[in-house]
């Protein structure tokens, strides 16, 4: 049997602490500045899907429910 080492001890101890402490601020911050070209493609192409699919349905819709 092998006894912790007093390394072992304080991570343990400061592992504790930091699992309950309230106070711990994480940062998260994106490390580069520009969205990615695919991700630009797939909001496109989104936004444009979003805007096929009110026009055709939803409008649609409102048209048969208001008169």
């Amino acid at each position: 049997m092998t006894t912790p080492s007093s390394t072992d001890s304080t991570d343990a101890q400061t592992a504790h602490e930091t699992e309950s402490s309230d106070q711990v601020h994480y940062h998260h911050q994106y490390r580069h500045g520009r969205m990615p070209f695919f991700m630009k493609i797939l909001w496109l192409g989104f936004l444009v899907f979003g805007a096929w699919y009110v026009s055709t349905y939803l409008l649609a819709a409102l048209q048969s429910e208001v008169g």
